[in-house]
């Protein structure tokens, strides 16, 4: 009985549909396809496969999006990582455990189930999987143990136990690829938007000119994951840098543009990116922008994150799987190092004990990397020599702000103009205030550049930007020195570019993987795919 429900288990979790098989069955069945088209039905039916699946959804789109679509749903399918772990747990009695589980990391999103034999089962038969999505997470090593933590958003943090440091490294290296992949897909997506849009506003020339310098002022939607799922009304102020210095972004509560109404200040934006939508069919209506960078939230705000008089904007409602694994809870004690700050009230009451004074800037704007040695091509030295520019404002304001390092941003529609247009006009005066990209010279297209939207984007049949050995080795000859330096998401990252960077001084680099691999290990057919 045991071995059939551990093989039924391993099954499970080979066979689990991934977000985008997901998400594609949700669309099939929604407003706007022609349900009475015999492929529709048989997805709507689990029976066509992901590849039929995958032509109806970009069968309508311009020449020029296909193939990023293509790579973006691989992405999502790729399995990045599979096997077992321990998650920690309570018993009925109160006595706390650890429980063995299957888990699975495809594309973005991590899938765990507890076995019905699990000595401590009080019976549950039934396969239920939680799915932890790891776009926003923050991922931390737990010190003195084969562990990770990973903070989902405000209200979720799980710890994940391994039962080697061997398998520690590989889901650690599995989790980073996973989110730097999703990152720069999403760039090479937003590069494909521009080159697509842009070029028909009829004022493309004064928004391109690098000799603009006037503010851009926009109400817009505000969404801070790690501190709450509301999206809330700000009136935003971009400020064009000068030629030796970075811009800003100033977030207020109304359009007096006063130090009292200051709700975040965003001193330096290490990546932006137009966030690819859930259905290609709403491309043209998606204005969320994702940026990651140095971000300071007035402490004085803080209700304006919690309490219920404010105006907001709730997000899309998210599918909830907090019943499935109800017997798994975050540890505590002596499994993290530090206290949690996952809810909105504990990162405010943690801002002085944690100070928001050390900042990305200097570390990761594009060219100011020091290349990896040519003997390693995962190994990546970091030029911290460049002084960071933390703005006067906030040398003089540090102890009424809190730190946090990512957001998303969704400028509010104008009557007669698309949603898209909106979204570029911001795009471009952002990337100008802080030197991304090239801007604001030339928007830099070359792949072998990483200052590039488009840098080591693979080309069709590849799919991947590293395999996942590529990942572990970097990981290792890395992991010390970022346990030392306490590494950021962002600056692995800038460790996966250098070694990047160093496949293509070696030569031309396309990519790893086999997209008809993909589709082949999936049990699906493979029909040719166009390459960008």
């Amino acid at each position: 009985s045991g071995e059939r429900n551990t093989r039924r288990v391993s099954d499970m979790v080979k066979t689990t549909p991934a977000s985008l098989v997901r998400h594609s069955r949700v669309y099939s069945t929604s407003e706007g396809y022609n349900n009475s088209d015999p492929l529709i039905n048989s997805i709507s039916n689990g029976k066509a496969s992901l590849l039929l699946q995958n032509k109806l959804l970009t069968e309508n789109l311009p020449p020029a999006l296909v193939p990023i679509v293509n790579l973006i749903n691989a992405q999502k399918l790729r399995t990045y990582a599979m096997g077992t772990l321990q998650v920690p747990g309570e018993l009925a009695s109160g006595e706390r455990v650890w429980f063995e589980v299957e888990a699975k990391l495809s594309g973005n999103e991590l899938s765990l189930w507890r076995p019905a034999d699990d000595e401590y089962d009080a019976g549950n038969t039934e396969f239920v999987p939680k799915y932890i999505n790891l776009t926003d997470a923050k991922v931390e090593v737990v010190t003195g143990a084969p562990e990770l933590r990973v903070v989902q958003d405000y209200d979720n943090t799980f710890v994940l136990r391994f039962h080697s440091t061997q398998e520690h490294r590989l889901w650690l290296a599995a989790m980073y690829l996973a989110k730097y992949e999703y990152t720069s897909l999403n760039e090479a997506f937003t590069a494909v938007v521009l080159s697509l849009k842009a070029s028909k506003l009829l004022d493309i020339h004064v928004l391109l000119s690098s000799k603009k310098r006037f503010a851009r002022l926009e109400w817009c939607d505000l969404r801070l994951p790690q501190l709450s799922n509301r999206w809330l009304r700000v009136y935003v102020v971009i400020t064009p840098g000068e030629a030796k210095h970075l811009g800003r972004i100033e977030m207020f509560s109304s359009e007096k543009t006063t130090k009292k109404n200051l709700v975040v200040y965003v001193s330096n934006v290490a990546n932006v990116y137009n966030v690819y939508p859930e259905h290609t069919n709403m491309i043209d209506f998606n204005a969320i922008m994702k940026l990651n960078g140095d971000i300071y939230i007035n402490k004085n705000y803080e209700h304006y994150f919690v309490g219920a008089d404010v105006k907001s904007f709730k997000a899309p409602s998210r599918s909830s799987s907090h019943t499935s694994l109800s017997s798994l809870v975050p540890a505590t004690g002596g499994h993290v190092r530090t206290p949690s700050a996952t809810s909105t009230s504990s990162l405010f009451s943690l801002a002085d004990n944690d100070s928001p004074r050390r900042t990305f800037s200097g570390v990761l704007s594009p060219g100011r990397q020091r290349s990896a040695s040519s003997a390693s091509t995962a190994s990546t030295v970091v030029d911290t020599a460049e002084p960071k520019r933390t703005s006067s404002f906030l040398k003089k304001n540090m102890n009424g702000f809190v730190a946090t390092n990512h957001l998303y941003l969704m400028p509010i529609s104008h009557p007669g103009v698309p949603a898209i247009e909106i979204m570029i006009r911001n795009f471009i005066h952002i990337v100008d205030s802080f030197k991304l990209y090239g801007r604001p010279g030339h928007l830099e297209s070359d792949k072998a550049n990483p200052q590039s939207l488009l840098f080591a984007l693979p080309s069709l049949p590849h799919y991947q930007y590293l395999s996942i050995d590529d990942a572990i080795t970097l990981v290792e000859r890395n992991f010390a020195t970022s346990m030392v330096e306490d590494w950021s998401q962002l600056q692995w990252s800038q460790a996966f570019k250098a070694a990047l960077e160093h496949k293509f001084a070696n030569g031309r680099y396309r990519g790893s993987g086999d997209i008809a691999k993909l589709y082949g290990n999936l049990d699906l057919n493979f029909d040719e795919i166009s390459s960008p």
